[in-house]
């Protein structure tokens, strides 16, 4: 199509050209005769380098800007979460008094975008598959960390890993890869820490070193009684993670939009188990944030991993 297109463009260069030759012709006086460029000298015409689509890496360069960073983040969920309408974009607190600051106001923001809705692009029918999974999941769940055994077992647990496992281990310094190297600081805490990798792939099975511990310390039974607890509690949790992949792509493509329209974010540290996103934001574009009109969305410096030691009802 291209060529077909420089050949024709060829053609009416030189019959605009031979036109104008004869109109400066006198009355009686033979025309010179233009030469024709031949096809074969068309076809060779050159095509236009086309300019480089900037890869979206590029966005990425933080030189010469100065970025803004937060100390405390945002909670992992609030009451209403999952309530939120399409477009909402919730701003968390410190993020919000650092936004008002006149000293940022040309200024980059690294923060943290999670989609508080992101099975919103899945059909009725998906939907109600992955409801009904997530509410059976999360009943057996609730029954057994409301138990007097759980709460029992996870009172040692806890003194084990904060006291004898956490201190020592070299796991301690090893991040999930969506978590930037430079927030690894908010994540030092052994509580921090242990529930941000809780269930991550690349972890250790935690409450099986636990019970590994009571072994070696003359407590077999009291692991005995103990793993079916923790085997159930994996299992239940782990399967959490098992989202259906068109809600994965679904929000990864949400995010490829944001890049397209010049939002400074990094797809290397998406996390499909939080479905959040780490990105590099200006003042503008977090208050004139483009939502999606289906998925609702929170944005703070980082969110923090909450543990809960009961359920409430609702």
């Amino acid at each position: 199509m291209k060529t077909f297109l420089y050949r024709t463009a060829a053609f009416v260069l030189a019959a605009l050209m031979l036109f104008g030759a004869a109109g400066c012709v006198k009355e009686g006086e033979p025309a010179s005769e233009t030469p024709m460029p031949s096809a074969e000298a068309a076809a060779n015409t050159p095509e236009p380098t086309p300019l480089p689509t900037p890869e979206p890496t590029l966005l990425l360069d933080l030189t010469g800007w100065k970025v803004v960073t937060g100390e405390k983040g945002g909670p992992s969920r609030e009451t209403q979460d999952w309530e939120l309408p399409g477009g909402y974009v919730g701003v968390d607190p410190e993020l919000r008094a650092k936004l008002d600051d006149p000293e940022n106001a040309d200024a980059l923001f690294k923060v943290e975008i999670q989609n508080y809705r992101p099975y919103a692009k899945l059909s009725a029918a998906e939907q109600r598959e992955y409801f009904k999974s997530a509410d059976e999941r999360s009943a057996k769940e609730r029954e057994l960390i409301n138990s007097p055994a759980f709460a029992q077992m996870q009172e040692e647990f806890d003194i084990w890993f904060s006291e004898v496992y956490y201190p020592t281990s070299p796991v301690k310094d090893k991040l999930p890869s969506f978590i930037p190297e430079e927030d690894a600081e908010f994540y030092k805490d052994w509580q921090s820490f242990l529930y941000t990798t809780l269930f991550v792939e690349g972890y250790p099975n935690y409450h099986e070193l636990f019970l590994e511990y009571l072994c070696e310390n003359g407590k077999s039974e009291k692991a005995g009684s103990y793993r079916p607890l923790a085997e159930r509690y994996w299992e239940l949790n782990c399967s959490r993670a098992e989202r259906p992949q068109a809600m994965t792509d679904a929000v990864r493509a949400d995010l490829e939009r944001l890049i397209s329209l010049g939002y400074r974010i990094d797809l290397s540290t998406f996390s499909d188990y939080s479905m959040s996103c780490f990105g590099y934001l200006t003042k503008d574009q977090i208050e004139h944030f483009a939502a999606d009109p289906d998925y609702p969305y929170r944005i703070a410096f980082f969110f923090r991993w909450i543990k809960y030691r009961q359920y409430e009802d609702g």
